[in-house]
């Protein structure tokens, strides 16, 4: 009998030890939050956008889906993004996987716009839309589905005659998906500021 205790005593003591670290796995796991700010622990708040941004009020924040995140590439984004703008995580050390959530060096978020392309494919994840973009500038113009096209550094975009009329291709050097269309407006959740200039001509 004291031997079975005893068994059970080590197995749950390893069982204690080795949760925490396997919770550190992937984020948001674990003790990486707290449900009392003021405990000393210098942690952020579970639920708020100090934790993670895709809860309430983060930055990616989605309402119409159940936990603020279509998948969980944007939740792990969202952990990480929390943690940057914490200044916790430098860009230099940001995961690339999910440097696309990142704000862009010469923008404010807030001032900027956000297109969320992860239900097209979760490498893009969201992606800052140019100004020039939004301007309908003369050098983001392309009717003949080859160069010039305009680059934001990462991406290449173009405003070119599409099906029903012009429509903005993102990513037009390789897949050009349509994300916007003359008329009807962006065909992709955005945030932040999005209006476009459509009355704008080459």
């Amino acid at each position: 009998m004291k031997t079975r205790l005893l068994a059970l005593c080590l197995i749950m003591a390893f069982a204690i030890m080795a949760v925490p670290a396997m919770a550190q796995d992937f984020p948001g796991a674990g003790s990486t939050c707290t449900t009392d700010t003021s405990d000393g622990s210098g942690l952020p708040g579970c639920g708020t956008p100090d934790d993670n941004e895709c809860n309430p009020g983060g930055v990616l924040y989605r309402e119409e889906n159940q936990d603020g995140c279509a998948s969980l590439w944007y939740w792990k984004a969202g952990w990480f993004l929390a943690r940057f703008n914490d200044g916790k995580i430098s860009r230099k050390d940001f995961p690339v996987e999910f440097v696309s959530v990142l704000p862009p060096l010469e923008k404010v978020v807030a001032q900027g716009c956000l297109l969320d392309l992860t239900t097209v494919d979760p490498t893009y994840g969201v992606v800052s839309v140019p100004a020039a973009i939004l301007n309908r500038a003369p050098e983001t113009f392309n009717f003949t589905f080859s160069a010039p096209y305009y680059s934001d550094g990462t991406w290449t975009w173009a405003w070119h005659n599409g099906s029903v009329g012009d429509d903005l291709g993102f990513d037009f050097e390789n897949n050009d998906h349509h994300v916007y269309s003359i008329g009807y407006g962006w065909l992709y959740p955005v945030t932040g500021n999005c209006t476009v200039n459509e009355a704008a001509v080459p």
